[in-house]
């Protein structure tokens, strides 16, 4: 089991992963003397309301992280493309991106979490 802690200047504690590792061992004749499995103890849950905006609404994205007030990067991607960028501290507040006339016909939304980092 690893146990990382994750802790702001002051020492609070901000965040906590818990991860139940897998690993094979191997003697010198190659036969396996243990196997484990990996447990995601973490989630990051985006939420799109609905599936279809025209240029010029105001995108919502509701994003619930695994570390509170966490650092997310979402990323406005077409084929191999970035769009758009944005980098924000979550503060529990709904997201709102505008749609460009770029974005047509198909994008995709990329959120990635950023923690242990200063950005």
């Amino acid at each position: 089991m690893l146990r990382v802690v994750a802790t702001d200047h002051a020492g609070k504690v901000v965040g906590e992963v818990q991860k139940r590792l897998s690993y094979y061992a191997r003697d010198a004749q190659q036969s396996i003397s243990y196997a484990g499995k990996l447990t995601n103890n973490y989630k990051l849950i985006v939420n799109v309301p609905k599936k279809t905006y025209t240029s010029g609404d105001m995108l919502p994205i509701d994003i619930e992280p695994y570390i509170s007030g966490a650092t997310v990067l979402v990323t406005i991607e077409k084929g191999k493309q970035i769009l758009d960028t944005l980098l924000t501290t979550l503060d529990g507040k709904q997201l709102q991106l505008p749609v460009r006339d770029g974005y047509y016909p198909n994008v995709h939304i990329s959120v990635v979490q950023v923690a242990g980092e200063d950005l």
